[in-house]
Formats: C-alpha cells, sequence, structure tokens
C-alpha cells in the first residue's frame, strides 16, 4: 500500500489535481466504483474489472482535504479489504482536516 499527500499553496489546483485523476479514471469506464469515503464527498475509490483467473487485486483512490491531496494505492491478494483501505484514507482525511487532535 502506498499513500501519497501532496501539499500546495493553491488549493483549487489541489482540487483541481484530485478532480481531474478521479474523472479520468470515471471515463475510462472500465474500473469499477470503490467502497464511498464517509464524510468526503470529493473522495473517490476505483477498482480493477472483475477477472476470476487473477489472484491480485487493487484500488486506487484520490481525495482533498484543504491544501493537501491524498493518494493511496493499494495492492493484495483476492479479496482486497476494500473497506479497510477506505477506512485508512478517510482517517488519514480527519487527521489533515484537525490536525494535532490526534495526538
Amino acid at each position: 500500500m502506498s499513500i501519497e499527500l501532496v501539499q500546495m499553496e493553491d488549493k483549487a489546483a489541489v482540487r483541481d489535481r484530485s478532480t481531474f485523476q478521479n474523472e479520468f479514471f470515471d471515463a475510462l469506464k472500465v474500473f469499477r466504483a470503490g467502497p464511498k469515503i464517509e464524510g468526503y464527498k470529493n473522495a473517490e475509490c476505483f477498482l480493477p474489472p472483475t477477472d476470476k483467473k487473477e489472484k491480485l487485486d487493487m484500488m486506487i483512490c484520490s481525495a482533498y482535504q484543504g491544501d493537501v491531496q491524498v493518494s493511496v494505492t493499494a495492492f493484495g491478494v483476492k479479496p482486497l479489504n476494500s473497506k479497510g483501505v477506505a477506512m485508512l484514507l478517510r482517517q488519514q482525511l480527519d487527521r489533515i482536516k484537525t490536525p494535532g487532535e490526534a495526538v
């Protein structure tokens, strides 16, 4: 699993970058919708097409909070715990939203 945080001065650029990534994956019409991220409408996750022969699974997510974009890529054996990955993304977004409260 990888989690990438990108902080930029321009909040609009962060929003545009995350929105573009999500719209790109959606426009490909190849990926399945992943789980929703509770409390974050701008967060989206995508799963690969169903392939019964494939033994590995993955999920790609992108979201933003303020001036920070969060990108998550998770790989694992089937079935991937996509709800767990979504929960981890939500926790990261919560920490960005209210820094210092988790300490």
